[in-house]
Parts: structure tokens; sequence; C-alpha cells
């Protein structure tokens, strides 16, 4: 459920995340409207706008009907074309416009080049002494093919992560920084 007050590209994005989780499943406009609290109509005009940017959007009338994500032609886009339509509109920048291409197509192997933490996330990664370039990008993640879209994901979470002050403890996942949600034995003075 995204806050009240919410803005449109954001809205947008996430409309995009819930058909792509419920795909190929129909999904009412009134089921979507309650789900972000906005009206029906609210939908219907974001869907719209989705489609006519060319985000595959396919409605089905009647009864039983609704709309589904048809990440099969998104794919078969050219990212440039896909991203321009998306980018026309009003609201929607280049960083928008990728997360919502990637995450309604699914597309795998996309390298971003307009998110600057995933650079600073590179650069942390294999320690360069400068800000990774765009050529530091695709020499990079040459190697992850065919999968950069998630390798970016991962390295901008491992960036969130680092920059929070959490950090990979042994055996149980996560720990925290130094004297937060840890409990410590009595009169020991240890975790």
């Amino acid at each position: 459920m995204l806050p009240p007050g919410v803005n449109r590209t954001d809205r947008l994005y996430a409309l995009v995340d819930e058909l792509r989780a419920r795909a190929p499943r129909l999904v009412r406009a009134n089921d979507l409207a309650k789900r972000f609290e906005v009206t029906t109509r609210t939908i219907e005009r974001d869907l719209l706008a989705l489609q006519e940017a060319g985000v595959p959007i396919w409605a089905q009338p009647g009864p039983g009907g609704g709309y589904a994500l048809n990440a099969d032609t998104s794919r078969s886009l050219p990212d440039t074309q896909a991203l321009a339509l998306l980018q026309a509109l009003p609201g929607i920048g280049p960083f928008s416009s990728e997360l919502i291409l990637l995450r309604g197509a699914g597309h795998p192997d996309y390298l971003t080049f307009v998110e600057p933490r995933f650079r600073v996330a590179v650069t942390h990664a294999y320690r360069l002494d400068h800000l990774a370039t765009d050529d530091d990008l695709r020499r990079i993640s040459a190697a992850w093919r065919p999968y950069r879209m998630s390798m970016t994901f991962l390295l901008r979470q491992d960036a969130a992560r680092v920059a929070s002050g959490w950090t990979r403890g042994t055996g149980a996942g996560l720990r925290s920084r130094p004297g937060r949600y840890r409990s410590q034995h009595p009169g020991t003075g240890r975790t």
C-alpha cells in the first residue's frame, strides 16, 4: 500500500509493478483503486496513460474482465523506443521510465546509466579510484550478462545497506551497528 498523497510517478511505477506481480491474471480497476487508495477513474486514467506510453496493458471489458500486463510486448520494443514513449508521460523522467520499463517488462539484461547510486555502488564494490564512468559500467557489467539488471539491483541494495550501517553477520543474516537492536548478556557486556 502506498502512503496517502503519493505522487503520480510513484503510483504509475507501483501500478506497473502490481500488474506485473499478478500477470497474467486480470485485475479489476476498482480493486486497483482500493489498493492505491484513489478513485477508479484515477486508475483508469493512469492505465490509459501507461498504454499510450507503450506499456503493454490490455483490457478485457465486461463481467470477469479487468486489466493485465503483457510483458512480451514490452520486451519486443527496442529499449530506446519504449523509454521515449514512457518519458512522454507528464512527470516521468529518464530514471522513472527505466524503472517502469524494467519492472513492467521484466527485462533482465538492461544496463542503466542514469541512476547515480548505481555508479557509486559500482565504484565502491570494484574499488575504483574514481566515480564509475559509462565505459567502466559497460566493461564491468559485461561479465553479468544476461542478468545485468539483477546485478544492478543487488549492488544498489548492498550500497544502501552499507550506507545505513548494516553489515553482514555470521549465521543469522544481518547485524546492526553496535548498540542498536542488540541485547547483551547480563553482566558480561557481550552480545
